[in-house]
């Protein structure tokens, strides 16, 4: 038997292996089975005492049910496959029609974007919990950024959720990490229905850490392969993202369309350099953070620039004494 309380605001994932009973107990909460002993109450309402139309009313406006094969009406098209259970509902056909093809629009809208569909059907990675939504973006920063610093795809990448988004299914925010990692990377378009076959085909083996603990920051997302670490956070009111970390350098500044990263010696001068090989091209610094090694033998700049740095400019800073490496990147 089974004893099992859900709460209101909950998220629970019940799993098992095949035959184990997943779907009988689904079945039975959304009251398509009755139980042979015992009793399924929901909102209140035990099922077995509501007659079969009653259950089908009660099941269409307060049970959210998404079968494995999807159920699909062949003969009907998408927006009426859409627009039925509002019509079972009460809907009249204009107002169904109406709600439905707005919410297919608005999905088509992002698909066509690249930017994740929230009810799709081929995205195996469920509905994201409130608390890692607002880092979905940001993670997918992380991920273009960090391919961009390593121009390559690594065999190996660790994401590492902390604070409270280390509470909570993060699968959406990986997935995030991965496309944004792929843009970069290869030639192909990438969406998020296709970014997780991409990794897999190319071998890339992700994998995820989720921890509650934090250190400076209230959550922080981080990005680590066997020779870059990236972490970036979300701050303030509005949720401004940032970059907090490169390569164990500690700095903050928010992710820009223009950027050029430089890795350099920790000497004195080394601000001068780079401020006037970009000033000498004509490229107008909007921002600047500077991060040091705790050896302090190395520093790490990340400058926001008002345009794309041309690649002979990058390659003239890269040729400047105390220079170690030099990255322009563009997120747009």
């Amino acid at each position: 038997g089974v004893t099992l309380q859900v709460f209101r605001g909950e998220y629970l994932s019940i799993m098992g292996p095949s035959g184990s009973g997943k779907s009988t107990l689904f079945n039975m909460i959304g009251g398509l089975d009755q139980p042979t002993r015992g009793f399924v109450t929901v909102h209140g309402v035990k099922l077995a005492e509501l007659s079969r139309p009653k259950q089908s009313r009660f099941r269409n406006r307060c049970i959210g049910y998404i079968f494995q094969s999807y159920n699909l009406i062949p003969v009907m098209t998408a927006l009426q496959n859409v627009a039925l259970p509002l019509l079972l509902g009460g809907k009249s056909r204009a107002e169904a029609q109406d709600k439905a093809g707005t919410t297919i629009a608005d999905q088509v809208l992002l698909a066509l974007a690249g930017d994740y569909v929230p009810f799709a059907v081929n995205i195996a990675v469920g509905e994201a919990p409130e608390a890692i939504r607002p880092f979905v973006p940001l993670a997918e920063k992380l991920g273009e950024v960090f391919g961009a610093l390593s121009g390559r795809l690594p065999e190996r990448l660790d994401v590492e959720f902390r604070g409270r988004i280390g509470e909570v299914d993060d699968r959406l925010a990986t997935l995030a990490v991965v496309k944004g990692l792929l843009d970069r990377v290869v030639a192909e378009a990438v969406t998020y229905v296709n970014a997780g076959d991409m990794a897999e085909e190319r071998g890339l083996d992700v994998r995820t850490v989720s921890s509650p603990v934090t250190t400076d920051y209230l959550n922080t997302i981080t990005l680590r392969s066997d020779d870059l670490t990236l972490a970036g956070t979300l701050v303030g009111m509005r949720a401004e993202p940032r970059i907090v970390m490169i390569d164990d350098h500690i700095l903050d500044v928010p992710p820009a369309d223009h950027m050029v990263i430089v890795r350099n010696a920790d000497v004195p001068g080394m601000i001068g350099v780079v401020g006037t090989v970009l000033g000498d091209a004509g490229v107008n610094v909007a921002d600047m953070a500077v991060g040091q090694s705790e050896a302090g033998s190395t520093a790490v700049m990340v400058l926001s620039t008002d345009r794309s740095v041309d690649a002979n400019v990058l390659d003239d800073l890269a040729s400047r004494e105390g220079i170690l490496s030099v990255h322009g990147i563009d997120l747009v």
